[in-house]
């Protein structure tokens, strides 16, 4: 019933996007004040208005529209720009950013070949291409892309981490470890490589595992995920204490983290047996999440256990209410109404 090392395939996918445009730039919108983008905004639109037909403004105004997720607005403009000129690479990659905003990933990849195609040096392209083929689960031709990108520079750490998780999907965890490993040497600040090394030794139970969690937390000391993943290998590997210590100090970051109240309840109940600090921390985890059908579960266990067979009911009720043929929480009804059976004959 605790939770399992989270997997990290879905959220690769919906990350690939997220560096759409200028870095640089959103750096800056970081900085400055809200409004920043509109004003941006408003300059453009102005200086729209004065050169009607200069493609350069509608350009700026697309990637600009990509940043504040306008894909409608940001494909219209593009539109316009392809209409005077296709022979421009940095055109098809704006309009690759656009297609997968709206899902058309199809669409995305097409953009990113002519991209390629007219500027066959762009890594950052190709290695975009690497991640929509991964996206396909097209996976030869992701890695020809990453490949292709370590010809053009052998130092993208990048190339390395997409190829670790091509590996890693297709089962072969010594090859994935390798690729992390050299992509945390091309760039000692890849969050996300040392977090992937951390999950995969995980999985093996290794105490290695911490180290490359400790190496994430030096880059973001606020990661959530990494403080859980951490009190997770605690709690697999039965260092209850630590794992407890742990899951409080994810707390500090996030008083609403349900998974944390969760497992500490489950410690607690499964553990130590102490029922009123497990009902406890359930209460709490349903407190944030009010239909967390396996806390009112786990909660109901407890109160059974300790004997408050009438809150364990109404407990299991509400967690096969909440869950459809919850099948552990009608074992627990059941269990209870035959105990009623047997006492009231």
């Amino acid at each position: 019933m605790s939770m399992n090392v989270r997997n990290l395939f879905c959220v690769f996918i919906l990350l690939i996007f997220i560096s759409c445009g200028n870095n640089n730039e959103k750096e800056n919108d970081k900085k400055n004040p809200k409004d920043t983008i509109t004003i941006k905004l408003d300059d453009l639109n102005k200086k729209i208005e004065e050169s009607p037909n200069n493609i350069d403004l509608y350009f700026e105004r697309a990637k600009l529209y990509v940043s504040m997720q306008d894909a409608g607005k940001a494909l219209e403009d593009m539109r316009k720009v392809l209409t005077v000129d296709t022979n421009k690479a940095a055109y098809f990659y704006t309009l690759s950013d656009i297609y997968f905003m709206i899902g058309q990933a199809k669409a995305s990849k097409s953009a990113l070949k002519k991209c390629i195609s007219l500027d066959p040096k762009n890594t950052d392209a190709i290695l975009k291409l690497a991640e929509l083929h991964f996206y396909f689960k097209e996976y030869p031709e992701a890695i020809e892309c990453t490949s292709k990108a370590l010809k053009v520079n052998k130092f993208l750490a990048k190339a390395y981490f997409i190829k670790g998780m091509i590996y890693k999907e297709n089962g072969d965890t010594a090859t994935s470890v390798k690729c992390f490993q050299i992509a945390t040497e091309m760039d000692p600040k890849y969050f996300k490589a040392y977090e992937e090394l951390g999950l995969l030794f995980f999985k093996k139970k290794n105490k290695l595992a911490l180290d490359y969690f400790e190496n994430a937390l030096k880059i973001n000391p606020k990661s959530i995920d990494i403080y859980y993943d951490v009190a997770m290998f605690y709690q697999e590997t039965k260092n209850y204490k630590k794992a407890l210590e742990t899951y409080f100090s994810l707390l500090q970051l996030n008083p609403k983290y349900k998974y944390a109240y969760y497992n500490i309840g489950y410690i607690n109940l499964l553990i130590y047996k102490d029922y009123i600090e497990a009902i406890k921390q359930f209460t709490k985890a349903i407190q944030t999440d009010s239909a967390y059908a396996e806390a009112y579960y786990m909660r109901g266990l407890s109160y059974e256990e300790s004997g408050d067979k009438k809150n364990a009911y109404m407990n299991y009720q509400k967690a096969n209410i909440l869950k459809t043929n919850f099948e552990e929480a009608i074992e627990g009804i059941n269990r209870i109404e035959g105990h009623r059976k047997k006492s009231s004959k």
